[in-house]
Parts: C-alpha cells; structure tokens; sequence
C-alpha cells in the first residue's frame, strides 16, 4: 500500500490511477500520463471516478485536450512522491499480454 510518508522505492508495487484517486481522496494530484499532463484536484477527481472527463494538455497548457476517465483511471503508476497535500505521479498504460 503506498503512503504519504513512504519512501518512494518503497513505493514501486504496481498501482493504477483509480486505486490512488480512491485511496487519497482529499489529495491533489499532477499527473505526468503518455498522452501529456493532467491536473487533478479533489473534485476534479471524483468526477473522473464518476466517469467524467478533465482537461490535460501535451506539455504546453495553451493547447488542452479532454482526458477521459477510461483512458486515465486504468493507467499504472510509474514513479510517485508525495509532497504537502500533492501526488506527483508518473504513470503509463498497463502492459498488455497478447492472446
């Protein structure tokens, strides 16, 4: 389970988006994703828990796109840290095993 106090290498089990959103309700988070960054406040991300969608943008916030809850919630977590009352998170899309 990752906590606000441990330290990131005892943070390395495999974790997705949803499961922290759901963990860390009161939590902002900032989220480096594979389709560019995406800024999450508490509201924000109970709406994408809902299902909703949030604004992200590639890396130059002048040119924001609509990122869907399907596509953000099932991503794994990467790298995170916890700085005062903020998950800074890298994340990617979970590995798929072919058929």
């Amino acid at each position: 389970m990752i906590e606000h106090d441990a330290p990131a290498a005892a943070q390395a089990e495999q974790k997705t988006i949803r499961e922290m959103l759901l963990q860390f309700p009161e939590d902002q988070f900032d989220l480096m994703t594979p389709g560019g960054f995406v800024t999450l406040t508490p509201s924000d991300a109970a709406a994408v828990l809902a299902g909703g969608s949030v604004s992200g943008h590639p890396g130059m916030p002048g040119f924001a796109r609509e990122v869907t809850a399907e596509e953000l919630l099932d991503q794994v977590i990467c790298i995170c840290q916890y700085d005062q009352g903020t998950w800074h998170i890298l994340s990617d899309f979970p590995e798929q095993t072919p058929e």
